[in-house]
């Protein structure tokens, strides 16, 4: 039996808690005891809510003060068919809309900082797009601590004939505000397949389910219209909810950016207002779709062999000098 007892000191208090996190398992979310320790003991600590035999959850990040970093898993439904394993996307019942995807709570409120990740993986050759609600379920698993958690999930799917497992891992800390996503395709069959693989979105930066107040920015700069961005030079972007003023947006933009990086270097990466052209010099202005997508192309992958893409996604803070967004360090 594990118990908290009034006695203990915060490190003690805390081998305890992590002694009753990995006893009661899947049991029901209790956040505001993870709350109260990390208030107590000035700790970031992370609520685990994932099950991998359903391959759907969330994790939690329980900061001092009250904020924390919310990302959610496989809690959608696309065309009346929900995925599972690590898809980023949805939210569990009881939260608001703000919640969905990436989000970040500041101690009074939620605000959005990713939706549904568009992604998918394709045949160059056909056009084939199989997304991930589209592939088998394989297996997952998670190793929690603390204040940090790891899972991984493996996907199955025919690509060009070819058997091919997608293999999902991804890290989170209490105390970063942003996850690790790692994306390994292995090809099991017997010939090459040549692919294409996309990860994008339109994230409704702040208040969900509007684009309103979303201006993309770069290393150099804000990015105000639809654009291809030189892939040989940026590995990454984001949106920044703070207005575009290119056609002169204000409002009560809620000033939270976020941010994708990407490894390795992409072939395609570019803003626009659909992911299905992209027109330079047009402003970006539409009220629901302003997305940023990043495409490795006709990628050649041999029997028996993988490759890997490692992604960084969250919340951007500004930078003092540039007045900028910047990702993490």
């Amino acid at each position: 039996m594990v118990a908290l007892r009034a006695s203990m000191g915060p490190e003690e208090e805390l081998r305890a808690l992590d002694a009753l996190l990995l006893a009661v398992g899947d049991v029901p979310p209790f956040g505001w005891l993870l709350q109260g320790v990390a208030l107590g003991a000035g700790m970031p600590l992370l609520e685990l809510n994932y099950d991998p035999t359903k391959g759907q959850g969330y994790v939690l990040q329980h900061r001092p003060g009250g904020r924390g970093l919310m990302v959610n898993f496989s809690l959608y439904e696309e065309p009346g068919v929900r995925p599972r394993g690590l898809v980023v996307g949805g939210r569990p019942q009881g939260f608001p809309p703000e919640a969905n995807g990436v989000a970040f709570f500041d101690g009074e409120g939620w605000w959005h900082l990713w939706c549904n990740a568009n992604e998918g993986i394709g045949s160059t050759a056909t056009g084939q797009v199989l997304e991930p609600h589209q592939w088998q379920y394989l297996e997952g698993g998670l190793r929690r601590g603390l204040s940090s958690a790891e899972l991984w999930s493996r996907h199955g799917l025919l690509l060009q004939g070819q058997p091919l497992v997608i293999e999902r891992r991804v890290l989170l800390r209490a105390y970063e505000d942003f996850f690790t996503l790692q994306i390994k395709i292995i090809n099991r069959g017997e010939r090459p397949v040549l692919y294409d693989y996309a990860y994008g979105d339109e994230p409704w930066v702040g208040r969900y389910g509007s684009a309103e107040g979303d201006v993309g920015w770069a290393p150099w700069g804000l990015v105000s219209t639809e654009q291809y961005l030189d892939a040989s030079r940026v590995s990454y972007a984001g949106f920044w909810d703070r207005g575009n003023p290119l056609v002169g947006e204000q409002g009560d933009f809620s000033g939270y950016a976020n941010f994708i990086q990407w490894s390795p270097r992409a072939d395609e990466v570019y803003f626009s207002n659909s992911f299905y052209q992209v027109r330079p010099a047009r402003p970006l202005a539409d009220r629901k779709e302003r997305i940023l997508n990043i495409v490795w192309k006709a990628r050649r992958l041999e029997p028996g062999r993988s490759h890997t893409y490692t992604l960084r996604v969250g919340m951007a803070r500004g930078d003092a000098l540039s007045g900028l967004p910047r990702p993490p360090a």
